[in-house]
């Protein structure tokens, strides 16, 4: 037998070479995915690691906030109890002190009652007084009234005037009046008493008097007699057709008189009347200003010259009224005015005060 390979033997032995290689080829692939897996295996455990580092430091970095923003809930916890605290200890002085200002304040009304009777003794006193005095009237003269001064004799006397009017401003001018029992007196422009009618007519009929302050304001030293009289007349036949009668005193428009007006005065019965008092309100229309005019100039006697044509003067006036009779002063009319601190009044002269 030969020893030489036969074509089988080399064909089988060609097919084991091809397997081992085969094989060899599969382990190394194998192994290389192995070594792949391994790597990826490796790199996705290093970056959870760093991840979770990474997120440890952000939880360690949230926790020193959450500690910080703590501390700080805690001193503001504190500062707020302190705060309140202190709040509720003001509340309490407050408290207190509205107490003591609640009991001052009783003590203040009562006192304010007991000077309110007092005041309403003086006044029941005083019109006991003057019912038990002998009538005392001052006679007029001509077309001028009598006077009955009897209530009036002893007393600190002023007078109010009011020119120019009247005005939508006098009603509440007269209300306050009337609460406080206070007399006026209106020097009425005869152009406007038409229009004013219903309040003239309320001013006779609550004790006021009514007086002739021209028809149209015109500066009489610049008319002869006969405008004097057109002038002044036609205003006095306006205002008599309302109140009844003629009225019994005139003031000339910006106090401007002359001899020729006195004359005219003198014939119609009216005495002249100026004031000793001017409040300035037509200049200043300011309440504070008029009242400080006011206040500054009034004495026993005196003929105070506002005007009823502005709410400032109106408003000055009604706390003014409140001033004076505080002060002990009776608010009259003119003609009582001159009666009480004159006598019997001249027709055709001019008046300045009582």
């Amino acid at each position: 037998m030969s020893n030489t390979p036969t074509v089988l033997d080399r064909t089988e032995n060609k097919e084991l070479t091809r397997g081992r290689r085969a094989k060899r080829v599969w382990f190394a692939i194998l192994a290389c995915v192995a070594v792949l897996a391994l790597v990826a295996s490796a790199t996705f455990a290093v970056n959870f690691y760093l991840n979770l580092q990474e997120q440890q430091r952000l939880l360690n970095g949230q926790a020193d906030s959450l500690a910080a923003l703590q501390q700080t809930l805690n001193e503001q916890s504190e500062q707020i109890a302190s705060q309140q605290e202190q709040l509720d200890a003001q509340e309490s002085k407050l408290a207190e002190q509205e107490s003591k200002i609640a009991e001052q304040e009783s003590v203040i009304q009562q006192q304010q009652d007991t000077i309110n009777k007092q005041k309403d003794t003086i006044k029941n006193q005083e019109s006991t007084i003057d019912s038990l005095r002998p009538t005392e009237v001052v006679k007029g003269v001509a077309t001028y009234p009598d006077i009955d001064v009897t209530r009036l004799k002893g007393k600190k006397l002023v007078a109010l005037t009011f020119d120019d009017g009247p005005s939508t401003y006098t009603s509440k001018l007269l209300d306050a009046l009337k609460k406080r029992g206070a007399k006026a007196t209106f020097f009425v422009v005869g152009s406007r008493a038409n229009s004013y009618a219903s309040l003239i007519k309320r001013m006779e009929a609550e004790g006021h008097v009514v007086g002739n302050h021209s028809q149209n304001h015109k500066n009489l030293n610049y008319l002869s007699a006969a405008g004097v009289a057109a002038e002044m007349g036609d205003s006095a036949e306006r205002i008599k057709s309302i109140i009844g009668h003629y009225p019994y005193i005139m003031r000339c428009p910006g106090g401007n008189y002359n001899q020729t007006v006195k004359n005219y005065a003198k014939a119609a019965n009216m005495p002249i009347i100026q004031w000793s008092v001017d409040t300035a309100d037509w200049k200043y229309r300011s309440k504070a200003s008029v009242l400080s005019y006011a206040k500054r100039g009034i004495k026993d006697g005196s003929i105070v010259l506002m005007h009823d044509l502005y709410s400032t003067t109106v408003d000055a006036a009604i706390e003014l009224i409140d001033y004076l009779q505080d002060q002990g002063y009776t608010l009259v009319t003119v003609p009582e005015l001159l009666a009480a601190k004159c006598g019997t009044v001249e027709m055709g002269k001019v008046y300045f005060h009582g």
